[in-house]
C-alpha cells in the first residue's frame, strides 16, 4: 500500500474529522498543547479553523497538498516549515505558482523563528526569491535539538549557548528540481545550514546510452560549510569522488552519513570509487574532520536485473579506505559508527580500536565468516560504553578464548551465535562447516548453547536481542 492508499484508508476510518463544525467543537474543549495535537491528526483542517488556531502551530506540513490560501492563515510561530510531494501519488495544488511563491516568502517574513527547512520534490519548485529568504531567516533558540533524516538519526550536542547560532538549524532537501537562478541561494543556504541532511541538486535532463532520460545531479560548491552534521543519500548522477571532495569541505562536522547506491544509469567514468590515494590527498589527519562522532558508510548495488549487467563490483568503501579515514579521526572521538557493503577487515578493526573507549554504536556488515567472528568478541571486550551492536557471526569458539564482555550496558544486540566449540581451519575459508545434524553430539551442543544463554544473561540491560539468518545482508533502515 503506498502512501496515498493509506492516506484514502485513514481518512475514511476517521470521517468524523472531516467534519470542520466538529472539530472546532472539539478544539474549543481542549487545552492550547491538545489542540495543537488535534490539528496534527486531522488530515486537514478547515481553514477557518487553521486561520483561527494559526498563532498554536510550529511544525507546518503539506504532503501531497499545497495550497496558497493555507499558507495564508496568518502563522506568525512556525518554527518548521515541509513540502513533501511523493512522485507516484497524486498532487493537489491551490493557487497559481506565482501566489504560492508569495504566500510562502510572507510566511517567512511573518515568522522569525523559522530555522528547520524540509522540502521533498515540492510543487512547484521553490523560486529563488524564496532561497535567498531562506538565507534571511532569523536565528533559532533552541539549545538542543533531534536531528532526523531518512535512515539518519543522530542526536546533536548541547550547543554552547555563547556560541553564535546559525539562521538555519537544520536544512533537509532531497533531490530536486533548481533553477540556476536559485542555485547560488540554495549553495548559500547549504554553506550556512548546522545540519545538512540531504543535498539539493540540480536537475537537468539528459539522455544516457539506452537513449532513456536522467537527471544530472550537480552538487553545490560550497565553501565554508558550518553543517554539524552532514547526510548524502542516492546521488545517482555524482560520482563517489564528487561526493567525497563535496564532504572534504565539512570541517566542522561532528556526523557524517553518506550512502551511496549502484546505479546502471551512472556513467560508466563516474563508477570507479576513490582510491586510498584520493582519500589520502582529500582527508588530513586531524584536520578535515577534527571533531568526528559519527560516521556512516553504506553501498549496496542494485538487484541484478535480467536488463543490465553491472560491470564494476569494487566497493566504493573499501577496507584500506575506511581503516585510513578512522586513523584521521583524533583517537577516542568516535561514538557512532555503521559500515555496510564491505567486510571488516584486520586493518580497519585496528583502526576502530582507536575509538573503543568512546563507542556506543556499532552496526557492521553481516557475515558468516569466522575470521570475523574474533573482531566482534574483540569488540564486545572492549567497548565498555557500547550500546547498541549488529553484526554477523560469533563463534563460541571465540567466546571461550577471548576476555570476559565489558559491554555490560548493551542495550540492543544482533547477531548469530554459532554453537560450535572450536574454529574451522582455516582452509575453510569464509563457509561455515557445521557437520550434519545426525552427526552433532548432543550434549556437547547444549553445553555451548547454556553457555551462550550464561553470557548473554551477563547483559542485564538489554532490551532488545534479534538473531540475524547468515544470508542475511543490507542495512536495516
Amino acid at each position: 500500500m503506498n502512501n496515498s492508499d493509506a492516506r484514502k484508508v485513514v481518512a475514511e476510518k476517521h470521517r468524523v474529522f472531516g467534519v470542520p463544525e466538529l472539530l472546532s467543537r472539539i478544539i474549543d474543549l481542549l487545552y492550547s498543547d491538545s489542540q495543537v495535537v488535534c490539528l496534527q491528526v486531522f488530515c486537514r483542517p478547515s481553514l477557518d479553523a487553521m486561520r483561527r488556531y494559526s498563532p498554536l502551530v510550529t511544525f507546518l506540513a503539506f504532503d501531497g497538498f499545497i495550497s496558497a490560501e493555507y499558507l495564508k492563515a496568518g502563522f506568525t510561530n512556525l518554527k518548521s516549515p515541509s513540502i513533501t510531494n511523493d512522485e507516484d501519488s497524486h498532487h493537489i495544488r491551490k493557487g497559481t505558482d506565482e501566489e504560492i511563491m508569495e504566500a510562502l516568502l510572507n510566511v517567512i517574513k511573518d515568522n522569525p523563528r523559522l530555522s528547520q527547512w524540509s522540502f521533498e520534490n515540492p510543487h512547484p519548485a521553490l523560486s529563488a526569491e524564496v532561497w535567498e529568504a531562506i538565507n534571511g531567516t532569523a536565528s533559532g533558540t533552541t539549545e538542543e535539538a533531534l536531528v532526523e533524516g531518512i535512515s539518519f538519526r543522530i542526536e546533536m550536542e548541547r550547543v554552547d549557548p555563547n556560541r553564535v547560532r546559525s539562521a538555519i538549524e537544520v536544512l533537509q532537501v532531497v533531490p530536486t528540481s533548481i533553477s540556476q537562478e536559485a542555485l547560488s541561494f540554495a549553495t548559500s543556504a547549504c554553506n550556512n545550514a548546522e545540519a545538512l541532511l540531504m543535498i539539493p541538486t540540480k536537475l537537468t535532463p539528459i539522455v544516457d546510452y539506452s537513449g532513456h532520460d536522467h537527471p544530472a545531479n550537480v552538487i553545490p560548491q560550497i565553501k565554508t560549510p558550518i553543517a554539524h552534521h552532514v547526510g548524502l543519500q542516492n546521488l545517482f548522477g555524482c560520482s563517489a569522488m564528487e561526493q567525497l571532495e563535496f564532504l572534504s569541505h565539512f570541517n566542522q562536522a561532528r556526523g557524517i552519513y553518506w550512502n551511496i547506491t549502484k546505479r546502471p544509469w551512472v556513467a560508466a567514468t563516474k563508477r570507479e570509487p576513490p582510491t586510498l590515494g584520493h582519500w589520502r590527498q582529500l582527508v588530513q589527519p586531524n584536520k578535515t574532520w577534527p571533531y568526528l562522532k559519527s560516521l556512516v558508510l553504506c553501498c549496496y548495488k542494485p538487484k541484478p536485473s535480467s536488463n543490465f549487467s553491472y560491470p564494476n563490483d569494487k566497493a566504493v568503501f573499501r577496507g584500506e579506505c575506511v581503516a585510513y579515514v578512522l586513523s584521521c579521526i583524533p583517537r577516542d572521538q568516535l561514538k557512532l559508527f555503521w559500515w555496510y557493503g564491505s567486510q571488516m577487515g584486520s586493518l580497519a578493526i585496528e583502526a576502530l580500536s582507536c575509538h573503543f573507549s568512546t563507542l556506543s554504536e556499532i552496526k557492521l556488515e553481516l557475515t558468516s565468516s569466522l575470521e570475523k567472528s574474533g573482531y566482534i568478541q574483540r569488540i564486545m571486550e572492549s567497548c565498555h560504553q557500547l550500546r547498541v551492536l549488529r553484526a554477523g557471526h560469533l563463534s563460541v569458539g571465540d567466546m571461550r578464548r577471548g576476555q570476559p564482555w565489558v559491554c555490560l550496558g548493551l542495550h540492543s544486540l544482533s547477531l548469530r551465535f554459532d554453537m560450535q566449540e572450536d574454529r574451522v581451519p582455516e582452509e575453510s575459508g569464509d563457509r561455515i562447516c557445521l557437520p550434519p545434524a545426525s552427526e552433532r553430539d548432543r550434549s556437547d551442543y547444549e553445553v555451548s548453547q547454556r553457555y551462550v544463554f550464561s553470557r548473554l544473561s551477563e547483559l542485564t540491560r538489554l532490551e532488545e536481542y534479534i538473531s540475524i539468518p547468515l544470508q542475511a545482508a543490507g542495512p536495516d533502515f
